[in-house]
């Protein structure tokens, strides 16, 4: 935030923008939302889906704009709501840490990927074996 605030106003000067850091939950926008007070963008590093469920109404649907192309279609598939309405965009990544079961890729031969080209071509492989390589669900908490 030290870096980023000091460009976005640069950027827009004549924009009052305040930043307000918070924890890594929705909390502060529900306070926000009591209160009448929701601000124009909001940020959440992590969040449940169920958490954010009380938000929805005020939320913006980014299904028809252009930003989504930007994304895999399988990293915002996990954004969608129950209305099919992406509400939330991921920032600088979906996942945090990828955790690789050595002893699976050892029993179907399968190499450890180490890149991202070799990695969509195990999820491939495994999923032609029946084994789901990588799932989430930010609907659940």
């Amino acid at each position: 935030m030290k870096n980023i605030a000091p460009y976005i106003h640069e950027q827009f000067p004549d924009q009052d923008i305040e930043f307000i850091i918070g924890n890594n939950d929705t909390d502060l926008y529900s306070y926000f939302k009591e209160h009448g007070e929701l601000p124009d963008i909001m940020t959440v590093r992590r969040f449940s889906g169920t958490d954010a469920q009380d938000l929805q109404p005020y939320l913006m649907d980014f299904a028809s704009y252009d930003v989504v192309s930007k994304y895999y279609s399988y990293a915002v598939e996990y954004y969608k709501d129950t209305d099919d309405e992406i509400q939330w965009l991921p920032i600088c990544a979906l996942p945090q840490t990828i955790i690789a079961n050595k002893t699976l890729f050892d029993q179907y031969g399968i190499k450890v990927p180490e890149n991202y080209e070799e990695y969509v071509q195990v999820c491939q492989q495994f999923y032609d074996k029946g084994i789901k390589p990588y799932s989430m669900n930010l609907a659940e908490d």
